[in-house]
C-alpha cells in the first residue's frame, strides 16, 4: 500500500512539474532530460487528459462557439485527430533530429511534447467555462483563450527542440520546418496505406463470397 500511494504521490508531483515547466521552459525542459523529471507515465497521463479535454470543448462548449454537431461523437475520429497529430510529430522529429546530430532521444521527445500540450490543455477547459459566460458579440475574449493556448504550445515544443536537442534557434527553425514536411510525408503515406489495406479487405471479402456462392452451388 506504501508503495502504491508513493506511485500516486510521484506522478502527482511530476504532472504538477509541467505546470514549472510551461513557465520556465529552458531550465525545465534541460531538467527534465538531464534529471528525469517526468516519466513516460507522467506523459501518457498528459496526453489522455489532453484528450479528454479535446472531447470536453467539443461537447461542452456554448451554441454560439460550437460548429461541431454535438448528437454525434465519434471518439476515434476525435483521438485520431487530435493525438494522432501528437504522436507523427513525435516521430517525425525524432528521425529529422537523428539525422541532424541531436541530443534528445524519443523518450525525451515523446514526454517534452507531452508537457508542452498542457497550455493547451488548461485553456480547452477555461475555453467551455468562458463560452457560456459571454455572448457572440463577446467572442474576442473566447478566441483570445483558444489562440493563447494554441500558441503557447507552440512556442514550448519549438523551445524543446531548442533546449533538449541542444540546437541553435537558427537550426531549430531548420529542424522544425523538415520535422512538419515530415508529419505530411508520414500522414501521407498512413493515408494510403489505410485506403490500400481497405482495399485489399474489401478484395478478399469480395473473393471469400464469390468462393462461398461457388461451393453453395
Amino acid at each position: 500500500m506504501p508503495k502504491e500511494i508513493n506511485l500516486k504521490k510521484s506522478t502527482i508531483n511530476e504532472i504538477k512539474y509541467g505546470f514549472y515547466l510551461a513557465t520556465h521552459p529552458m531550465r525545465g525542459f534541460w531538467e527534465m532530460k538531464n534529471e528525469d523529471k517526468v516519466s513516460l507515465r507522467s506523459a501518457f497521463i498528459i496526453i489522455m487528459l489532453f484528450f479528454l479535454s479535446v472531447l470536453l470543448k467539443r461537447q461542452m462548449t456554448a451554441w454560439q462557439f460550437n460548429p461541431s454537431n454535438t448528437e454525434y461523437l465519434n471518439v476515434w475520429k476525435e483521438f485520431f485527430m487530435s493525438v494522432g497529430p501528437y504522436g507523427i510529430w513525435c516521430l517525425s522529429s525524432w528521425c529529422v533530429t537523428s539525422l541532424m546530430d541531436g541530443q534528445g532521444t524519443m523518450k525525451d521527445i515523446v514526454k517534452a511534447t507531452a508537457c508542452s500540450l498542457l497550455p493547451l490543455l488548461i485553456t480547452n477547459v477555461l475555453a467551455v467555462m468562458v463560452s457560456h459566460l459571454v455572448v457572440q458579440r463577446e467572442a474576442m475574449f473566447y478566441l483570445i483563450i483558444t489562440r493563447a493556448g494554441l500558441y503557447w504550445t507552440l512556442g514550448l515544443i519549438f523551445l524543446s527542440i531548442v533546449s533538449i536537442h541542444e540546437y541553435t534557434v537558427f537550426k531549430s527553425v531548420s529542424v522544425t520546418v523538415i520535422s512538419v514536411i515530415g508529419m505530411l510525408v508520414i500522414a501521407g503515406l498512413g493515408i494510403l496505406l489505410f485506403y490500400l489495406v481497405q482495399q485489399l479487405i474489401g478484395f478478399g471479402m469480395e473473393v471469400w463470397k464469390e468462393f462461398s456462392l461457388r461451393i453453395a452451388e
